[in-house]
């Protein structure tokens, strides 16, 4: 497959990963990285961590995107 070779896994289980996943993986070049933490407080505040930095992300853009619009629509208003 072309273009797979930037693809990352990721995984946070401390087990080992199945075989099977483990070969396709490695049949489509895809590089993973294990990090096993077995605290699960610690695991929920990272997974809470990153849906916290995705809405915010989420946010920025929105208000960009809404603030582009608006001078768009004042360069346009202004043409009259």
């Amino acid at each position: 497959m072309d273009g797979v070779d930037g693809i990352i896994g990721r995984c946070l289980c401390p087990e080992p990963y199945p075989e099977a996943n483990l070969e396709f993986l490695r049949e489509n070049g895809i590089r993973l990285f294990q990090f096993g933490i077995e605290n699960r407080k610690v695991l929920l505040l990272i997974v809470v961590l990153m849906v916290m930095l995705a809405v915010n992300s989420m946010l920025v853009f929105h208000a960009v995107a809404m603030r582009l619009q608006l001078e768009e629509w004042i360069c346009h208003s202004s043409d009259f």
